[in-house]
């Protein structure tokens, strides 16, 4: 016998800053919860997307893992530092992280 546990859903915690100049990059920190971890940047795409249904793919640049004791494709807390895109519409977006592995996503 065994007992069928529901997945809680994936969160993306935090996204720190919340606001990044259109004119020159910097480095975000997208916090996500509930998502398998990883730790490879290549294994995580991360996506803005924009109410005309537009997107852009930012740079990845590190992923860390809250727990380093837990298998690394563990559902866990993690983070990833992403570079902030350049010339792009100001606005309000959707902040998309994608596990490629796994084909998982969430969105804030």
């Amino acid at each position: 016998k065994f007992d069928y546990l529901e997945q809680k859903p994936a969160v993306i915690t935090s996204v720190s800053p919340s606001k990044a100049s259109i004119r020159t990059a910097a480095t975000a920190r997208v916090a996500v919860r509930n998502l398998p971890g990883t730790d490879a940047a290549s294994d995580i795409a991360v996506q803005l997307v924009w109410s005309n249904v537009r997107n852009t793919s930012l740079q990845v640049l590190s992923v860390t893992r809250s727990d380093v004791r837990k298998q690394v494709y563990e559902m866990q807390e993690w983070y990833a530092d992403v570079t902030t895109p350049v010339d792009v519409e100001e606005g309000a977006v959707t902040v998309r992280v994608i596990h490629r592995v796994f084909g998982a996503f969430v969105e804030l």
